[in-house]
């Protein structure tokens, strides 16, 4: 009798995840669910994409193309007029010049993706944060870009680290980060958190030595936050150009205490209870997603791990024109 095929598929993808790693971790007894998964089913080791590139090789599954044909070929594009190296994981539409958020970027594949051929045939399919897929395809089920989504500021993840000690000129410069001053005013420290298109708002740190913890005051909310430890989610909202209110979630991290006050600050992200650029999902999953991101609690949430002592990795930014 033959096995009635499967109503359900899901694939799962984990980048840089070596074989020959996953090989010995498996015979050691350390993967197990790997390894039933591999006596369930098969094994295979795959030949990688060429170049051996992240965003290549994403493309390459989505699409079954090599770079000739899905246009990915590296992280990085060259302008040919200038030799101008630039980002190749995101298209920024330059003619949008209304700002419509449904038209700020452009696909950078160029070959339809598994998911639009199973979409048109009828299949309800959902991807969820695969790399290179802003703006988001129409599926039948929803989605929700991966690798390649700026933050709030137009960057890949620029961080802001608030401190008391005194800055040199050349702190700023080269860093994947911004590092502001605070300064002391009427018994707390004071300093502007800077938001899109040089738009910012007031924050206030008040130190409270005893309790190893500062409380920060944004947007007209406060956050505990001790030493080593995590805020919640805070929201705050920019407002851009005069008249455009632009809404952010963040999260706070208290490094330091003494000899100096070092306050780490996560990029700025779009609050999920607004519909974001990033994603395209049906109405109900929507309002899920917004009644979801009202009411859990912090440590409900996504987890933001340990910021390095020169704060997360990212590139710098790529475009001053692109807003949310």
């Amino acid at each position: 009798m033959t096995p009635s095929a499967p109503d359900r598929l899901i694939v799962l993808g984990m980048d840089g995840l070596t074989p020959s790693i996953v090989e010995r971790l498996m015979a050691a007894g350390q993967l197990p669910a790997f390894a039933t998964l591999r006596d369930r089913g098969g094994y295979r080791r795959l030949a990688t994409s060429n170049p051996a590139q992240s965003p290549v090789a994403w493309s390459t599954i989505a699409t079954g193309c090599n770079p000739g044909r899905h246009g990915v070929f590296d992280f990085l594009r060259r302008d040919p007029r200038t030799y101008t190296p630039e980002l190749a994981i995101l298209r920024v539409n330059q003619r949008n010049l209304t700002g419509r958020r449904d038209a700020m970027f452009l696909p950078v594949r160029q070959c339809p993706a598994f998911w639009n051929l199973a979409s048109a045939a009828g299949i309800p399919t959902s991807v969820i944060r695969w790399p290179l897929t802003l703006p988001p395809d129409e599926v039948s089920g929803h989605m929700l870009a991966g690798l390649g989504v700026p933050d709030l500021k137009a960057n890949l993840g620029r961080y802001t680290l608030f401190t008391t000690r005194p800055l040199a000129p050349a702190d700023a410069q080269g860093r994947k980060g911004d590092i502001v001053r605070l300064l002391p005013v009427r018994g707390v420290l004071q300093a502007r958190l800077s938001g899109p298109e040089r738009s910012s708002v007031p924050l206030q740190v008040r130190v409270e030595q005893g309790a190893n913890r500062v409380v920060v005051n944004l947007d007209g909310e406060s956050h505990e936050v001790k030493l080593n430890g995590w805020s919640g989610w805070a929201r705050v909202r920019f407002t851009v150009h005069f008249v455009r209110r632009v809404a952010a979630v963040l999260r706070f991290h208290l490094r330091s205490l003494a000899p100096s006050v070092e306050l780490y600050v996560t990029p700025l992200q779009p609050d999920p209870r607004i519909r974001p650029s990033y994603s395209r999902t049906p109405a109900a999953m929507q309002a899920t997603w917004r009644r979801r991101s009202a009411t859990t609690t912090p440590s409900e949430r996504p987890r933001t791990p340990t910021p390095s002592p020169t704060g997360p990795s990212a590139p710098t930014p790529f475009s001053s024109s692109v807003t949310w």
